[in-house]
């Protein structure tokens, strides 16, 4: 098994590989090389069986009957024994050390819920099993040739244990490969092997090649049938469910002095190549070898499988070839293999490519070469395993990542994917990097495939949709869905489909219309899309044209509120009213006429019109106000007359206040009138007192710097005085850590978390007052001090938290004559069957009715459906484990925005989770992004926005994209951990096809309650 990406040597074998964008100079070398040798930590050596507990605590989970069905999901690993990798961990071990060896193996996979081994039975032209073809293998015996131990057969075991244990045992074969030497140390000499070795018997059979390897020459036909003859000999003497061949056909290319090493098979290609290209011929050989090994097996044992685990990239793209989007070494030129060919000609049941390469791996995407394979196999009733690179966590993959566990659950989407076989089962025995967990979530429960059947859909277009006018792209993204029993063909290549016939692909775009042909079942389907022009536009502009007023009146623009201002300033007054009127502005004694911002366009209508004008106020002393009454302005054109009160007017002295008390919880208290929520002060509880300077445009301008609207205040009789704090204590009241200050106003506060600080600003306070609280035993704070500010009247306090991540939100309160902060201590779980008995859960699903959020193949699951469907089974979940559960929206209705954040905030709940799916513009390429995220703004969300989404995500199978910090309305109250979820891409099909199934929601929800337990378990624990 090979990975032509991997550059770092692994034995003492020289090994290399070719990475075609990197250099055009490399050398490639065998997985068997890249692995050394490993000792396997046995059982104890009792005589006991140690399978057998495992069989019986497992009875019904891993029936036989249920893990031999031949649709479930094969979960497989490879059994290298090629220098001694996986089995025997020694040569020359006797019986009873083998059979625990191969108990291990057993016991490894029940523990990992596998129920698939393909065991190497034959690694360089040898027998790990009892043949009267090929040798015993060295790495059994010791020694090649040599009989087995007490006859002890490792094959014929491990069917017989393995089938009684519920797991499929696969003869995995090389077909090719007579020795395993390397440059460095070749293994040419033909005497050093057995004398009834068929490559010594027949010398002429072989090439020797500069890797330091002999390989038996595929052009001979007594070769080929040779090789047909040692399949034919297993699939009659062992009941195994299958043989499989892996990638060494001809040999991976090998270089001396920058030289590519040639392989000699002059002599069979001039006798047998009849004139044609030297490598279709080659690639024709091994056609016809698989294809005879096929035929030999089926005619031997009609259900016994046979397939093959071919180098994951047939060829790199060209523009013509129907390769796949990648850059590194062809299999279809470097080893002969022409995979397309046995899958199209119908001689393998299954194919499963090594693709051991991460998604991100530019030259080798895991996921565009996974898309690659499913198209190929669609339509052919060829089945598609991925072999997965297991190996590469103990080479730098991190657990962290779960790779392994996003691949397969990725590739489960795939239409004509059946399972994954793990290559490094040394990995998997000893739970490097935890992989055991990722093999946990992924094999958890038993799937049955079933074969795709019509629904006579045809192909439809989705997103954008059929006829749509986009600006100006280079290309789009088009998601669309298609009857799943039939393949799609688009310029000739079939497309990737999931398994319900969503696709997604790329299309690049000219100006204009854009004209596209699918084709399924022999009907072409056209999509049309306009870009940057619409497929109609308009023969001439439009006239300009005043608008018309439906009655004779006046329509304030400025002021419309009133107005508390400094004296000596000038007042614009503007205003929209007929055409033609003679308008005048009034305010106490003084009359200002406004003045027309265009002439009149004729006097035949009610043509609308903006008069606007100043009016000078008057002087007023210092600290006094004067109340000027209203603003009026009225208009006559003719007989006709109208008039309009804007504003109630007060001008004010030098040093005038007004104060104001806060009426209403939760007031915004803004940094300017039209500022962003994100960037305000915290919001002010009610009783918040403070003298304000200016009242303009419905805001009252604070003397803390900050602006509140004037529906949310009440004006007061007496001036707001600087306040004077006697005493502050931190103090815990059981839900709460109480910042409990003893000031004589009810004071403005702002906070905030930072570099694992809670940072309290008072405002409005005499600094010489300031003092660091008392701090009395809490959850939350190790210390606390204080600070002056730049800022005039203010001081803070600095709370330096215990653990940055145990926040959980904060309010404001005046109590008794006190001004109080609270923040939520932890909460654990509750013991016995209703862990969350007492909690208070708000989901929120969002978009809903005619809102339905992002598309993705089909129009019946938008992102709003999609939401609601999971936040409904969530809620289910919830409820189960003693949540009170509210939802925002119940059914496919809408509710705007700030009526849901309204909504939630009365409430208070102890969490808020939104749920969302994601989506992308139509110029990104959607078959690259995929993933799940969790999204805070209050710091009280960031902790369960990180719980979130690593436990989301893991039992999702996808890629984790963390917790981030936006600008979102849903979770930007601070008095309550909230987060938004976005529970994948509706723009990536395979994240669309899980999501929008009943299994992927149910999922889906159940992630989300698992999330919640996950949470609070890690309050209690911290």
């Amino acid at each position: 098994m090979c990975s032509w990406f991997d550059m770092e040597k692994k034995s003492t074998g020289t090994a290399f590989a070719v990475v075609a964008i990197v250099t055009a100079v490399a050398i490639v070398f065998s997985m068997f090389a890249m692995v050394g040798e490993t000792t396997l930590v046995l059982p104890s050596n009792d005589g006991s069986n140690p399978i057998i507990g495992l069989l019986e605590k497992a009875d019904e989970a891993l029936a036989t009957d249920s893990i031999l069905d031949p649709d479930a999901e094969v979960r497989g690993t490879w059994i290298a024994t090629v220098n001694n990798i996986n089995f025997p961990s020694a040569k020359g071990l006797g019986e009873g050390a083998l059979k625990r060896e191969l108990d291990a193996i057993i016991s490894t996979c029940l523990e990992n819920n596998l129920n698939a081994v393909y065991f190497q039975v034959r690694p360089q032209a040898d027998a790990l099993y009892k043949s009267k073809i090929f040798p015993s293998s060295e790495y059994l015996t010791g020694e090649q040739g040599k009989a087995l131990k007490g006859g002890f057969d490792p094959l014929e075991y491990l069917v017989k244990a393995g089938h009684e244990a519920g797991l499929k045992i696969h003869a995995w074969v090389n077909p090719l490969r007579v020795t395993y030497g390397s440059k460095a140390s070749p293994a040419h000499d033909l005497t050093k092997l057995a004398e009834s070795h068929p490559a010594r018997q027949n010398p002429e059979y072989t090439v020797a090649y500069g890797d330091g390897k002999l390989y038996f020459n595929a052009g001979i036909p007594e070769v080929r049938e040779l090789v047909v003859n040692g399949v034919r000999e297993i699939a009659e003497n062992y009941d195994v469910d299958g043989i499989v061949f892996d990638d060494y056909f001809y040999p991976y290319a090998s270089y001396t002095d920058n030289k590519k090493d040639v392989f000699d098979d002059t002599a069979a290609y001039e006798k047998h190549g009849n004139g044609a290209d030297i490598g279709d011929w080659r690639r024709d050989n091994i056609n016809k070898l698989v294809k005879s090994c096929y035929d030999a097996i089926k005619e031997i044992d009609s259900e016994m499988l046979f397939g093959i685990s071919p180098f994951g990239i047939w060829q790199n793209d060209d523009g013509e070839n129907g390769g796949s989007a990648t850059s590194g070494t062809e299999a279809y030129s470097e080893l002969y293999c022409d995979a397309l060919a046995w899958i199209e000609g119908g001689y393998i049941d299954y194919i499963a490519p090594q693709l051991y390469w991460k998604f991100t791996t530019e030259a080798a995407r895991y996921d565009t070469l996974v898309r690659w394979w499913n198209a190929a196999c669609d339509g052919t009733g060829v089945d598609l395993l991925i072999s997965h690179g297991a190996y590469r966590y103990a080479e730098g993959w991190s657990g962290e990542d779960n790779e392994i566990l996003n691949q397969i659950e990725f590739a489960r989407s795939e239409l004509c994917y059946r399972g994954s076989l793990l290559y490094g089962y040394d990995v998997i025995s000893k739970n490097t990097e935890d992989i055991g967990q990722e093999l946990a979530l992924a094999f958890e429960n038993e799937i049955v495939y079933s074969d795709a059947q019509s629904d006579n859909s045809g192909v439809s277009f989705n997103s954008p949709a059929d006829g749509s006018t986009l600006s100006s792209l280079k290309q789009t993204y088009l998601l669309g869905a298609s009857d799943p029993a039939y393949p799609v063909y688009f310029n000739g290549q079939k497309l990737s489909r999931t398994k319900s016939g969503y696709f997604s692909l790329m299309l690049q775009l000219e100006k204009g219309k854009n004209e596209f042909t699918f084709t399924q079942s022999g009907k072409d389907y056209i999509y049309t899309v306009y870009n940057g022009t619409s497929q109609s536009s308009a023969s001439s502009a439009q006239a300009v044209s005043y608008k018309l007023m439906d009655e004779y009146k006046i329509v304030p623009v400025t002021p419309k509120n009133d107005l508390f201002i400094s004296s000596g300033e000038a007042l614009t007054v503007t205003v929209k009213a007929p055409a033609n009127s003679s308008v005048t502005c009034t305010l106490g004694f003084n009359s200002v006429k406004l003045t027309p911002s265009a002439a009149s366009p004729g006097k035949d209508k009610l043509y609308e019109m903006t008069y606007s004008g100043r009016i000078t106020l008057p002087t007023v002393d210092d600290g006094e106000i004067l109340e000027l009454g209203e603003l009026n302005v009225s208009a006559q054109w003719g007989e006709r007359t109208a008039r309009e009160t804007l504003a109630n007017v007060r001008v004010g002295g030098a040093g005038a206040v007004i104060p104001i008390e806060v009426k209403a919880e939760r007031t915004g208290l803004k940094i300017a009138p039209d500022s962003y929520y994100y960037d305000d002060f915290t919001t002010q509880a009610q009783g918040m007192r403070d003298n304000a300077v200016s009242l303009s445009g419905g805001y009252y301008l604070l003397r803390v710097g900050g602006y509140v609207a004037a529906e949310d205040v009440q004006e007061l009789d007496d001036e707001i005085p600087i306040a004077k704090v006697s005493s502050a204590e931190i103090k815990n009241s059981g839900l709460y850590t109480e910042i409990v200050i003893d000031s004589d106003v009810n004071i403005p506060m702002n906070g905030r978390v930072e570099d694992g600080y809670f940072i309290l600003n008072l405002y409005n306070v005499d600094i010489s007052t300031a003092a660091a609280p008392s701090l009395d035993q809490n959850p939350l704070f190790e210390s606390a001090e204080y600070q002056l500010s730049t800022k005039k009247n203010c001081f803070r306090y600095h709370l330096k938290l215990k653990d940055e991540d145990r926040f959980y939100g904060f309010e404001f309160a005046y109590e008794n004559g006190k001004t109080v902060v609270k923040l939520r201590n932890p909460g654990g779980l509750v013991a016995g069957e209703l862990p969350l008995d007492g909690r208070v859960i708000v989901l929120d699903a969002g978009h809903g009715g005619s809102d339905m959020g992002a598309s993705g193949s089909l129009k019946a699951d938008s992102e709003a459906a999609l939401n609601l469907k999971i936040v409904l089974s969530a809620k289910e979940k919830l409820e189960a484990l003693g949540a009170s559960v509210i939802l925002t929206r119940e059914d496919d209705s809408y509710v705007a925005l700030t009526d849901r954040m309204e909504f939630v905030e009365e409430l208070s709940p102890d969490l808020m989770i939104s749920v969302h799916q994601n989506s992308m513009e139509y110029n990104v390429d959607v078959t690259k992004v995929r993933g799940l995220m969790a999204l805070y703004w209050e710091y009280a969300g960031r902790s369960l926005s990180e719980v979130m989404a690593e436990t989301v995500s893991a039992s999702l199978g996808r890629l984790d994209r963390g917790a981030a910090q936006q600008k979102l309305a849903m979770v930007r109250c601070e008095r309550y951990p909230s987060t938004l979820i976005e529970v994948g891409f509706m723009t990536n099909v395979e994240e669309y096809e899980k999501t929008s199934s009943p299994e992927g929601i149910d999922k889906a929800a159940q992630a989300i309650a698992d999330g919640v337990i996950k949470y609070y378990k890690e309050q209690t624990a911290g």
